[in-house]
């Protein structure tokens, strides 16, 4: 896949095997390149394109970019609205089938057994969605796990579930270790998706073999492909 910034020579090569490091000392050319970013992913502008061959890619549908790795939720509505979807799909498999039709009979005789001491002309729908039981129930995903996890289920469920196949992170060295974002760059590798850190330091540990360095002179210091 290929990544393009018209305000930035050359292309970003990336690859599914190795994270992608882009290095921008200048504060002020750091500041342009995420708004740009997060114009290309909000609105119709076009300073980022994607391409993979010669198709172009539609940037808004699969990248996501995390500024802030602390305001990350996992529980977003369409997610769990997937997730429902997915469960209820199970239910009905053969492997549940049964115990969700013994399910639903114990329901609504419970429901009709309710409503039938009330003085109200109630109804309800017995033929209900599992999905809109499992949201009654407040299922939801698990966020009390250390952040690294957290980030790494969230790319897992970006992925599967919305179809994002690159992730931009922003300034991930400043928080965790070098054998924590090896481990997580490994991870993101092993499900084939790509990987991009926004960094504005160098730091000596990075990998050398997909790297760009931009310094405060808007000069290209370091280009590996």
């Amino acid at each position: 896949m290929i990544m393009t910034y018209r305000k930035m020579e050359g292309n970003f090569l990336l690859s599914e095997n190795v994270p992608y490091i882009i290095v921008i000392e200048s504060p002020a050319l750091m500041c342009q390149f995420i708004e740009d970013l997060y114009s290309t992913l909000n609105t119709s502008d076009d300073s980022f394109s994607l391409f993979l061959g010669e198709k172009k890619l539609n940037v808004p549908k699969i990248v996501d970019f995390i500024y802030n790795p602390f305001g990350i939720e996992l529980n977003q509505k369409k997610i769990i609205t997937k997730i429902y979807q997915q469960l209820e799909g199970t239910a009905e498999d053969a492997e549940f089938f049964q115990e969700t039709l013994e399910m639903k009979n114990m329901l609504n005789k419970y429901v009709s057994g309710l409503l039938a001491v009330t003085e109200l002309p109630l109804v309800y729908d017995y033929n209900f969605q599992v999905s809109k039981l499992l949201s009654g129930l407040g299922i939801s995903l698990d966020q009390e796990i250390r952040l690294l996890d957290r980030l790494l289920q969230y790319v897992d469920l970006y992925n599967k579930i919305l179809g994002v196949e690159l992730f931009i992170f922003y300034g991930l060295s400043n928080l965790f270790s070098q054998s924590d974002i090896e481990q997580f760059a490994k991870e993101v590798a092993y499900k084939k998706i790509y990987l991009v850190l926004l960094e504005n330091s160098l730091k000596d540990w990075f990998p050398k073999e997909k790297i760009k360095v931009v310094d405060k002179d808007l000069c290209v210091v370091m280009w590996h492909e």
